[in-house]
């Protein structure tokens, strides 16, 4: 199972319609963060249950 939480989810979401640079930017950023976020999320639950 993976947690990311629903409001990475929606953010990320909203800035895919919203299409001025600066959000590109942040949402390049925010992609990184949930992927970085759900790789320890997982990472932590395969050591709980090892």
């Amino acid at each position: 199972m993976v947690w990311a939480t629903k409001k990475d989810f929606s953010t990320l979401i909203y800035n895919e319609f919203n299409l001025d640079k600066k959000s590109k930017v942040r949402n390049k950023a925010l992609y990184k963060k949930i992927i970085i976020l759900i790789i320890v999320k997982t990472q932590k639950y395969r050591l709980n249950n090892l």
